[in-house]
């Protein structure tokens, strides 16, 4: 499945999640490319989007609204809640908008996880 189509989805996504489209921030479609970028980079050797496609747009659309709330951070203003099937999230303080932007880009890596390539620190045999 080529890559705006997913990003499209992605922002499908976000919009049954209450971004109307006609209302939705200016960008939402670029952040939803850079979202499909980031998240199909993060997958296993082997795998491809389609393989993982309702986990896979869905964190897609999280890294997209964790872009929108970086922004927000940063220009201040933007969107004051949202909901993403169970995933709530509401505007509280300005300076909330970049927690709310790591927590978004953590539940992401969270529906990534069981699909994604292993980061950090492992243990490996060497022959002696």
């Amino acid at each position: 499945m080529p890559s705006d189509t997913l990003a499209h989805m992605a922002a499908l996504t976000l919009a049954e999640a209450s971004l109307s489209a006609p209302d939705h921030p200016a960008g939402l479609e670029s952040l939803c490319l850079a979202a499909v970028a980031e998240a199909a980079a993060k997958l296993r050797p082997g795998l491809v989007p389609t393989d993982c496609a309702p986990a896979f747009v869905s964190a897609c659309a999280l890294l997209a609204l964790a872009g929108l709330a970086a922004r927000e951070a940063a220009l201040g203003g933007g969107v004051n809640s949202f909901r993403l099937g169970a995933v709530s999230v509401s505007a509280g303080r300005a300076g909330d908008a970049a927690a709310r932007a790591e927590t978004l880009r953590r539940e992401a890596d969270r529906l990534l996880a069981p699909y994604a390539a292993p980061t950090g620190f492992a243990f490996l045999g060497v022959d002696g």
